[in-house]
């Protein structure tokens, strides 16, 4: 399931993401709720797993 960008390594997609997720939290697009952050990197880490 991860091969759907043409053979870019699953680890690789799932860091950018997360560097994503942290830039995002850093201008506080997800709020002041820790559990908005947490919530959104255990996302991307199941979505990337299976």
């Amino acid at each position: 399931m991860c091969d759907f960008l043409g053979g870019c390594s699953c680890d690789s997609l799932l860091m950018f993401f997360l560097l994503l997720v942290v830039l995002f939290d850093s201008i506080g697009i997800w709020g002041d709720d820790p559990g908005t952050l947490l919530f959104f990197f255990l996302l991307l880490i199941i979505l990337f797993a299976y």
